[in-house]
């Protein structure tokens, strides 16, 4: 029986991690924000090992701290997660996720923002509002220039549907239940891996880091 639950799990892991091979790396890294490239096969060993272990990925709000292309927020997508978000300071790192998100058909909500400027759950929360309703307006505006006035008809009614559906996730993500990342080592900027573990935990109680990972299996 535990031989084949082992080769059951073992299974499950490696299409997951083709599944992640799809994901487009950095092109040109920066040095200086440390954006060394997280493998798929390091991304599907981490997740897999939160989900299995722990459930805490399928059907929970995830949150990916210096997501980069977004590995790991595509991955938790991929596992069932509730509800993603990605957060990096890099506006290019930004712009490769969502693409990446487009191959993979990945629904992350991502925020440009330095990691070491968020504060706390609200904070956090507040900034998402505030991103979203911009989105809204910017999709309002170019749709407008586009649409007749039939058509103009059927997009404000598809707008109320949409802005049910969005005040029903609104009421839901009013809390972040795991942090997964693979943030720099602070060889770079000094203190900055300190920092990226306050933030985490201001956020929740549930941190799945990398290195935090890669120590407990040695146990």
């Amino acid at each position: 029986f535990f031989e084949d639950t082992n080769a059951f799990f073992i299974m499950k892991l490696k299409e997951f991690e083709s599944i992640l091979q799809g994901i487009k790396p950095f092109e040109d890294p920066d040095v200086e924000l440390e954006q060394y490239p997280t493998s798929p096969h390091l991304a599907a060993a981490m997740l897999f090992t939160i989900q299995s272990s722990f459930e805490d990925i399928e059907d929970k709000n995830v949150l990916d701290l210096g997501c980069g292309p977004a590995i790991l927020a595509i991955g938790s997508c991929v596992l069932g997660a509730k509800n993603v978000i990605g957060i990096d300071i890099d506006e290019k790192a930004i712009d490769l996720a969502k693409r990446n998100c487009e191959e993979i058909e990945a629904d992350v909500t991502f925020l440009n923002l330095d990691v070491s400027k968020m504060e706390g759950i609200e904070d956090l929360l507040s900034r998402l509002s505030l991103s979203n309703q911009n989105e809204g307006e910017e999709e309002e505006s170019e749709e407008s220039e586009k649409e007749s006035d039939k058509e103009e008809k059927d997009k404000n009614e598809e707008k109320k549907e949409s802005g049910e559906e969005e005040e029903e996730e609104d009421e839901i993500l009013d809390h972040i239940d795991t942090v997964v990342m693979n943030p720099p080592f602070g060889t770079r900027k000094k203190g900055i891996d300190m920092i990226f573990l306050q933030k985490a935990i201001r956020v929740n109680t549930f941190l799945f880091d990398s290195w935090l990972l890669s120590l407990i299996s040695l146990f």
